[in-house]
């Protein structure tokens, strides 16, 4: 998952998460977050086969790559490398999102604050 904002005045936190089957995750915070810089990290492995099935559940590998909206407030990418390829969507306001995606990067967004991190030296 990478997160940014375009519109400076939301102050929303800038990140790329990785979550893995085995319950390992990496983040890199570069903005407006308490993690700023490179962690490592545990999380609930059951909850990795939770998001598996509502990525399946969403159909996100049918989506486009792409939401495009006149109005780019919040840059949100989702990357889902699975056995057989890789599928990226990217979404530019929040509002335009379909509703499924929205509640995947919810999933994916709240990961981060369920997970245990260490910070990287």
């Amino acid at each position: 998952l990478f997160r940014s904002c375009t519109d400076t005045e939301r102050r929303c936190p800038v990140y790329e998460a990785t979550y893995r089957s085995d319950g390992t995750c990496t983040y890199v915070g570069y903005a407006n977050d308490e993690y700023i810089g490179d962690y490592k990290g545990t999380y609930n492995s059951y909850d990795f086969t939770y998001l598996v099935d509502q990525l399946n559940k969403q159909e996100f590998f049918e989506l486009p790559l792409e939401f495009s909206s006149t109005s780019r407030q919040e840059t949100t990418s989702v990357e889902v490398v699975a056995s057989d390829g890789v599928h990226v969507v990217t979404t530019y306001n929040w509002l335009s999102t379909p509703a499924g995606l929205r509640a995947l990067q919810a999933l994916i967004e709240q990961q981060a604050y369920e997970a245990e991190w260490e910070k990287v030296e």
